[in-house]
Formats: C-alpha cells, sequence, structure tokens
C-alpha cells in the first residue's frame, strides 16, 4: 500500500486528527475533549479505508488499544 492511494487531503485530515488525539491525551485534556478527538480521528480512518486499508488497519489498532484501557 502506498499513501497515494488515499487523497493527499483525506491524508492530511487522517494525521491532523491523530496528532489532536495525541496532543489530547498527552495534556491530559477532560473527558469531553479526548472523546471528540477520538471521534473526530474515527471517522478520518473511514474516509481512508477503502483507498488505504492497511493505513486505516493501523489506526484503527490504536483506537481499539484506546478503548480497551477505557478512552
Amino acid at each position: 500500500e502506498t499513501m497515494a492511494a488515499a487523497s493527499p487531503a483525506d491524508m492530511n485530515q487522517l494525521t491532523s486528527r491523530a496528532a489532536q488525539l495525541l496532543t489530547a491525551l498527552r495534556h491530559q485534556h477532560d473527558a469531553g475533549m479526548l472523546t471528540a478527538a477520538r471521534d473526530g480521528l474515527e471517522e478520518a480512518v473511514m474516509r481512508v479505508e477503502s483507498e488505504a486499508p492497511v493505513t486505516a488497519g493501523a489506526f484503527r489498532r490504536l483506537l481499539d488499544a484506546l478503548a480497551n484501557i477505557g478512552l
């Protein structure tokens, strides 16, 4: 898989949403901000899933790991 399969705008959105989530986690933001950041990442993952399944799968595993620890 290459990242070129998904549109640059979608990949930028995906990485931006991931960065927002990691920032919220690092700064221990309140649950509402964490939920919004997680939901934003999940939406971005869904947008690239068909064009970049391996990339989407990696981010899905991150989301699953966060869910497993209650986030």
